[in-house]
């Protein structure tokens, strides 16, 4: 039920969706808050998606390594190896990138089905409460959604992008819901949600179900999509960070350098600021507390996005501004059933961007 109800509360996808087609721009969020609202607004919104999405693949690299750990025996440091190799993709460019990740995604797909046919072939069993709050584990699930928000940032790099960016975001909310909602409940049919929320926290729940249940095969297939799905998280959130940082480069919010194209027009520089960002997190967090600071920050993130289109005007305006004004009680509402110290980590994060951000400024003078 928290899924579906953090899959409803998700006007953000509508108003994101208008502002990219009046705005496409890479930077997303960031861009919106400069253009619409103000300087302060759209710093923040950078730097707060820049907090979130290095905490989202930061889990994906701690997930991965907690996969492949289990898979082959081997207590190798295989977060850090893929995160190496997200990386190196990434740095070939959005093309390249994007062939990479629809192989990735295809291969996700086949082991997740094969997932879903486990659960609805065996009898279920009661479905007890996991040990969160039911508003907590929405908020929580508000997260799974916003990756409709790395299209966004590269509202430069797609054709027709007034026509292409609200299909698109549409689109992969629906389509992701509907996914989500399947391999959930499956997973809940054969362990219930109390035995997977704990296997979720340890980093591999699909695979240990299947283990559990005797399923090898499955299984396996599992073990082996997980790790291409993370693989492909942490290429779809290095390529989403870097064209912030690239955007926050052009406008003086971070050094300029940061913002410079190679030879084929990719930013090397920005993908390797991205990189070195999740390697902080992934260095210093665990799969759960990386979770809920992503949760906190995204939430403010969107809150903005929301703020953002409700300053759209005559043709710009796809939607009524009540879905907007919706969208931003929201955000802001979820965020009071998230932990105190995930909020001070949150808060102490942006106001750190904030000051480096003054000290930077105030050198370049």
């Amino acid at each position: 039920m928290g899924l579906l109800i953090a899959g409803l509360l998700r006007p953000a996808t509508l108003s994101s969706a208008e502002l990219a087609s009046a705005h496409p721009v890479s930077g997303g969020t960031y861009e919106y808050g400069y253009r619409y609202l103000s300087p302060a607004f759209g710093f923040a919104a950078g730097a707060l998606f820049l907090v979130a999405k290095s905490a989202s693949a930061a889990t994906a690299a701690l997930g991965l390594g907690a996969y492949l750990v289990r898979l082959t025996g081997w207590n190798l440091p295989f977060h850090w190896l893929g995160l190496g190799l997200a990386t190196s993709i990434a740095f070939a460019g959005i093309r390249r990138s994007t062939q990479v990740n629809g192989i990735l995604v295809g291969l996700t797909l086949v082991s997740l089905f094969a997932f879903v046919y486990l659960g609805f072939a065996r009898s279920p069993v009661s479905l007890s409460t996991p040990p969160t709050s039911f508003w907590e584990s929405v908020a929580l699930l508000f997260v799974a959604f916003t990756g409709y928000g790395r299209i966004a940032t590269l509202g430069e790099e797609v054709r027709a992008p007034r026509k292409t960016l609200p299909a698109a975001i549409v689109i992969c909310l629906l389509i992701c819901g509907g996914v989500y909602a399947a391999v959930g409940f499956s997973a809940m049919r054969l362990v219930g949600a109390s035995e997977f929320y704990a296997l979720a926290l340890a980093g591999s729940p699909l695979e240990q179900i299947a283990w559990q249940k005797n399923s090898t095969v499955v299984a396996w297939v599992l073990g082996l999509g997980a790790s291409f799905a993370l693989c492909g998280v942490m290429l779809n959130l290095i390529l989403g960070l870097s064209r912030i940082v690239l955007a926050m480069g052009r406008r003086g919010d971070l050094p300029e350098s940061v913002a410079q194209l190679d030879a084929k027009q990719n930013p090397t520089v920005a993908v390797l600021i991205a990189a070195g960002l999740i390697a902080v997190w992934v260095g210093l967090g665990s799969i759960k507390g990386n979770w809920e600071l992503s949760a906190f920050t995204v939430l403010i993130y969107y809150g903005v996005t929301n703020l953002a289109a409700l300053r759209l005007r005559g043709t710009d305006l796809l939607y009524p501004k009540a879905i907007s004004a919706m969208g931003l009680l929201v955000c802001f509402g979820l965020l009071y059933f998230l932990s105190l110290n995930t909020a001070l980590l949150g808060g102490t994060a942006l106001l750190a961007a904030f000051a480096t951000r003054a000290l930077f400024k105030r050198r370049s003078f």
